[in-house]
């Protein structure tokens, strides 16, 4: 299965980072917002998984000192890991984002990993978001495939919610 197979993507928001995001196959995902610090997410049909952080700090940050912040958290990717594509982006609108997909190869599993990383900052906010594939080697355009879908409607359709706006309830 990959998530190109039209599956509807469903969006969920989390009231905790005050972020929504965009699930392909949204009904497939088992997600847990509270159970760790971070938002946490699994597609078992694809063995793909997301996690996502947003934190506040005391001072002005960039997306490099958000990486660097990211890696002292313990919330990087290690491995022996090809860089495919790096890019600079306004993912969420308006902040100072970098983007890095990477893969990895396990030999001993026969396995192909792919990872989309974005370290993104705000004025004195970060984002930490992870997405995580894999398929068997031989595969690696299906992993291609999940992580280009990662790229441009889960990370690309990561929103913050509004500062100052108030949730109503209908009536």
């Amino acid at each position: 299965m990959s998530f190109a197979d039209g599956a509807a993507a469903a969006r969920f928001h989390s009231g905790r980072f005050g972020l929504s995001v965009a699930l392909p196959d949204g009904k497939a995902w088992r997600i847990d917002d509270h159970g760790k610090r971070e938002l946490w997410a699994t597609h078992a049909p694809t063995h793909s998984s997301l996690t996502i952080y947003q934190w506040n700090e005391t001072e002005l940050m960039n997306r490099a000192k958000c990486e660097t912040r990211a890696r002292e958290l313990g919330l990087d990717v290690e491995g022996e890991l090809d860089v495919v594509e790096q890019q600079v982006a306004s993912v969420p609108d308006t902040w100072d984002t970098r983007i890095v997909v990477l893969s990895e190869l396990r030999p001993a599993s026969k396995a192909v990993l792919g990872h989309v990383l974005a370290y993104a900052a705000s004025i004195r906010k970060c984002i930490f978001f992870h997405f995580q594939t894999d398929a068997r080697v031989g595969e690696e355009t299906v992993v291609s495939s999940r992580l280009a879908v990662a790229r441009v409607t889960i990370l690309g359709g990561l929103t913050m919610d509004v500062f100052g706006a108030v949730p109503r309830e209908p009536r």
